[in-house]
């Protein structure tokens, strides 16, 4: 390779260095784009899935004030329409389930027994849980859990991302 380099004539050399430091730009910028893409993905999926915990404890404190399981387990059902989460749990005030929701498709199917000790956080890097307190006059009543998996949204960035690859190589 070093042999034929030198070969070239020097419209050819300018050539390459200049199609060897757009490749290197547009791989650098791509590899960039990415990580931007799945950070602010991360950070919109988290924001957006507190915001429905807060959401569901708020339409849910009537129904842990008065122990009324029917009407809670009809305001977890929100979750069907939201593809990431797998699976919500509402808890009283002790921290016992008092509701539950699952999707078919859930590996974990068991709210877990105590989430006295658990925080909103990311368990792996495509796994979200969510805890919400749910209060009323500032007396915590009972909490929200969700479980939400990621990856599917993932791939779907990836192909977007890649997608967005192949127009600009055309």
């Amino acid at each position: 390779m070093p042999n034929k380099f030198h070969n070239l004539t020097i419209n050819g050399k300018l050539l390459f260095l200049l199609l060897f430091s757009s490749f290197c730009s547009f791989l650098f910028g791509g590899l960039f784009l990415m990580i931007l893409e799945v950070t602010d993905f991360r950070r919109t999926a988290q924001d957006e899935l507190i915001g429905l915990a807060k959401m569901v404890g708020n339409r849910s404190s009537a129904a842990l004030m008065f122990e009324d399981v029917n009407l809670a387990n009809e305001n977890l059902l929100i979750f069907e329409s939201y593809p990431l989460v797998g699976m919500a749990c509402l808890f009283d005030s002790q921290g016992n389930v008092f509701a539950e929701y699952y999707k078919k498709h859930t590996a974990e199917k068991v709210c877990p027994e105590s989430i006295s000790d658990q925080q909103t956080a990311f368990i792996k890097f495509n796994l979200l849980t969510i805890v919400e307190p749910i209060e009323v006059d500032q007396n915590r009543i009972g909490s929200a859990y969700l479980y939400a998996n990621l990856t599917e949204a993932y791939w779907q960035k990836l192909a977007f991302t890649l997608l967005i690859f192949m127009v600009l190589i055309l």
